[in-house]
């Protein structure tokens, strides 16, 4: 169609999955993920992927998946970032801690959609007291009445261990992973660096080229599940900001377009989607050159990230104050005014081929953002304090009814429009490279 982008020049792409909290293990993660969102070859016995070597992760636990595609097209390698083995020596200190830091608060400084759960979490506490209170009285009165024949203290013994082995693995296990990662007390840096440092390494080499100059991928897609969407997020901010100043020349055309889409955005102006196009626009018009930016998509799912004031800032408005001091990326990214008034998120630079440069908080002028949640799923929600090129999308479950229990099924075959609306923004399939 006249006037219509030509389609991006793709010979060959990377997925990136990055697993949220709990015990994971190596590759589980990704195979399943792999086995839903991989395209089928019409009329082909041969499997979807293989399992290749993956020789840019440090962990000899890990393999990448290649897409098992025809000739004609371009192949998809999935790669995931395992980071669990990362996350040690939890304690249940660490954990009451954070509890006691989200819920020891006025109910109003809590996001509405987590407050019926502040109320439970109190509510549940006071009832677990009760229990507790009632449950010493019977052992006291059983103890003074029959504590010659030894079987209350037995009884007792195992159900106060089981219970509290219960609580401890639950706490560490699961809860552990996301409290040592988005609290940065000292005795979680070690930690939260070396997981950034692996992940830096491997961002770093997906955007390598081969001696010719060739890169090794042209277009990259960063997939985020739970805390791994708050990793990810993170990653890419860190990635950018090594490299943001170091991009080939920028089309001047695009980057206008792209800028004042932005401003068109945040004045309701244009629709999400016009500001999508833009920013796509400007990340293929400068992807497959040496050098350039190839991560065309962020996408995050079940993502803590809807509640960001609450966990990585105090409040809404130090949220507010940290994205307009371009500490956290937002989409668009934060613009300022020259004296004539005038809106950009890009700057002059020394450099004399290139006339101006993208600050260091502009990750989202080329790069989408999509978020997909479940409506019972309470870990995540709709991102709204990144700005409103950030595109949400909230689902129904149909598997499963029981809150939070969504959250571990988005790609699942028995949740049928997560995993569409997946596929459709992993966008897998391009047209052949042009000549």
């Amino acid at each position: 169609m006249p006037g219509q982008p030509l389609p991006p020049r793709i010979d060959r792409q990377a997925v990136v999955l990055i697993h949220g909290i709990g015990e994971q293990r190596p590759m589980d993660t990704l195979r399943e993920f792999a086995q839903s969102v991989v395209p089928a070859i019409p009329n082909s016995s041969t499997p979807l992927f293989y399992s290749k070597p993956d020789q840019l992760s440090d962990n000899f636990e890990l393999r990448r998946l290649t897409t098992n595609e025809q000739q004609a097209s371009f192949k998809t390698d999935y790669y995931e970032f395992y980071w669990a083995n990362l996350m040690e020596g939890t304690k249940v200190a660490d954990v009451w801690s954070w509890i006691r830091s989200l819920f020891i608060r006025r109910p109003g400084r809590i996001p509405k959609r987590l407050r019926w759960l502040y109320y439970a979490f109190w509510g549940t506490l006071a009832a677990l007291f009760a229990l507790v209170g009632l449950t010493l009285s019977w052992v006291v009165a059983a103890w003074n009445g029959l504590a010659d024949t030894g079987w209350v203290r037995i009884v007792a013994g195992f159900v106060a261990s089981g219970l509290l082995a219960y609580v401890n693995n639950l706490l560490t296990e699961y809860l552990g992973d996301a409290v040592r990662y988005m609290t940065p007390r000292p005795p979680n840096i070690n930690q939260r660096q070396k997981i950034r440092q692996a992940g830096m390494q491997l961002l770093r080499r997906l955007h390598e080229t081969d001696a010719t100059g060739t890169n090794r991928y042209d277009r990259i897609v960063v997939v985020g599940h739970s805390l791994g969407s708050v990793i990810a997020y993170d990653l890419l901010n860190l990635f950018w900001c090594e490299r943001s100043g170091k991009l080939p020349l920028l089309p001047v055309d695009a980057l206008n377009t792209a800028e004042q889409k932005a401003i068109d955005l945040s004045e309701k102006r244009i629709s999400q989607e016009q500001y999508r196009q833009a920013q796509f626009d400007l990340w293929a018009a400068q992807a497959t050159l040496p050098g350039s930016w190839r991560i065309s998509d962020l996408i995050t799912v079940g993502s803590p990230l809807a509640f960001a004031d609450l966990y990585l800032a105090d409040g809404v408005w130090s949220l507010k104050n940290k994205a307009d001091q371009r500490e956290f990326p937002t989409c668009p990214p934060v613009m300022e005014k020259n004296k004539d008034g005038d809106a950009f998120f890009s700057f002059p630079t020394k450099r004399t081929d290139a006339p101006r440069t993208l600050h260091h908080a502009a990750l989202f002028a080329l790069t989408r953002w999509t978020n997909l949640y479940f409506s019972s799923d309470f870990i995540g929600g709709p991102i709204e304090g990144f700005g409103p090129g950030v595109e949400n999308h909230s689902l129904k479950p149909q598997s499963t009814k029981l809150p939070f229990n969504s959250h571990v099924t988005y790609w699942k075959i028995s949740e049928p429009e997560s995993l569409s609306l997946l596929r459709k923004r992993l966008e897998l399939r391009f047209p052949k490279k042009h000549e």
